[in-house]
């Protein structure tokens, strides 16, 4: 045991103080790979969210030239994403009439990181961000109940949202979840002792940030490009601590817990988690291809318009 342990608190020791830990970065610069498409939207305004326990969390938003008519739509991002990613999302969104709230996870993307190698994913607890999408929509949104709210969540956002929907989320119409990652955490009991020692910012997988040698003028692409630009925004594998707080948030939205749901839902998926949708009435499952947002046009053409369709079409 000592064997182990001396050599994880060296790597504690050398991994030293992230800029800025716990402030979110606000001033990203546009990668020069990146056509115009893919620049910030109009309008483009950024805000902190602060959740007890967590840094900062980051989210920006942008509303439509006309008057949006009560349409809102909130994006939660995945792992290793920045809100920049969805920036032709948002204006492409906007020009259907929505305004577009994007909220990241805290400890990635631009929200404020932990102490220690700022590329290591870590997590106080999926709670943090369920909380955090709770926090924006009642008291910085504020949606009236004749407004027409959309939550929609990739990846690993998917467990906030559903943590969201599950426990109390107020005056959201529809939840939409793609790509959730479906994956049994890893060494749950391993993560756990770990995290409670203080080392959950040790990496527990995968590599550190490493400039992406592809090229980077595409759609698919978007997740490499903006961290090259912006150090502040680079992410490599995951630490202990994020595993950790993934095991909770499995347990969190597993079928026992999943009739709690409170808000009509939709998870869209290659063929994971549709057994969480025979729980409940309130769940409908769509078969649909990974990463859609990132997808050439066709793809991502008719996930814009699921998201967007009425309400009434998804009863049927």
């Amino acid at each position: 045991m000592r064997r182990l342990i001396l050599p994880l608190l060296a790597a504690l020791a050398l991994a030293g103080c992230g800029k800025d830990a716990g402030q979110a970065f606000l001033d990203s610069r546009t990668p020069p790979s990146l056509g115009p498409r893919f620049w910030k939207p109009d309008g483009w305004a950024w805000g902190v969210i602060r959740i007890q326990g967590a840094p900062e969390i980051r989210y920006g938003v942008a509303a439509p030239a006309i008057d949006p008519g009560g349409k809102v739509m909130i994006i939660a991002t995945g792992y290793g994403e920045s809100a920049e990613v969805y920036y032709e999302t948002v204006r492409d969104l906007n020009t259907r009439g929505w305004s577009v709230w994007v909220v990241e996870p805290h400890g990635q993307g631009g929200s404020g990181r932990f102490p220690g190698a700022r590329d290591v994913g870590r997590s106080a607890g999926f709670d943090k961000d369920a909380a955090a999408i709770r926090w924006l929509v009642e008291n910085v949104i504020r949606p009236s109940q004749a407004d027409d709210v959309v939550l929609a969540a990739h990846g690993s956002a998917a467990y906030a949202a559903l943590w969201a929907a599950e426990h109390g989320l107020r005056n959201v119409d529809r939840v939409v979840v793609w790509s959730p990652d479906p994956t049994e955490p890893r060494n749950p009991g391993l993560a756990e002792r770990l995290t409670r020692l203080g080392m959950g910012g040790l990496r527990a997988s995968g590599s550190g940030w490493k400039r992406p040698t592809v090229n980077l003028t595409g759609r698919s692409t978007l997740p490499q490009a903006w961290p090259v630009a912006n150090p502040d925004l680079r992410m490599g594998g995951p630490g202990w601590s994020w595993y950790a707080a993934r095991v909770q948030a499995y347990q969190a939205v597993s079928p026992e817990y999943f009739g709690l749901l409170a808000v009509p839902t939709e998870i869209r998926s290659t063929g994971d988690f549709q057994g969480l949708c025979e729980s409940t009435s309130q769940c409908r499952f769509v078969r649909a291809p990974k990463q859609e947002h990132l997808a050439g046009d066709p793809i991502r053409t008719a996930w814009l318009d699921d998201l967007t369709s009425d309400p009434a079409h998804h009863a049927e």
